[in-house]
């Protein structure tokens, strides 16, 4: 029998979360506007809920190990949101890296007109 468990995350932008999914290969459903099951293949891998204080929770199957999935998900959450923070910023992205070890590298530039 599963058991779930709940798992406090710091994702706060629902939108930028639905993209790391879709991005990582998840069909992604939005279940009313505060909530969104991620799924690959039959089952759903991981439930998000928002909380009263904005973040997210994440509710997953305590007999499958989450962690690297969670890890993934949380990279490419903090990728996407810098880069989109960075855009409205006025850089631009001219490289993108993740090394052996699954560190990111960006590096970002803002154009200045002579």
């Amino acid at each position: 029998m599963s058991k779930i468990v709940t798992i406090q995350t710091e994702f706060r932008d629902g939108v930028v979360l639905k993209d790391t999914l879709e991005s990582l290969g998840y069909r992604v459903e939005e279940e009313g506007e505060n909530a969104l099951s991620a799924r690959k293949g039959r089952a759903t891998l991981l439930t998000f809920r928002r909380r009263s204080s904005g973040t997210f929770e994440t509710l997953v199957d305590i007999e499958r190990s989450h962690n690297d999935t969670l890890d993934e998900i949380k990279q490419r959450y903090a990728m996407l949101k810098i880069l989109e923070e960075t855009e409205k910023a006025g850089f631009s992205c001219v490289k993108q890296e993740v090394d052996g070890e699954r560190n990111l590298k960006l590096v970002v530039r803002k154009w200045q007109a002579a």
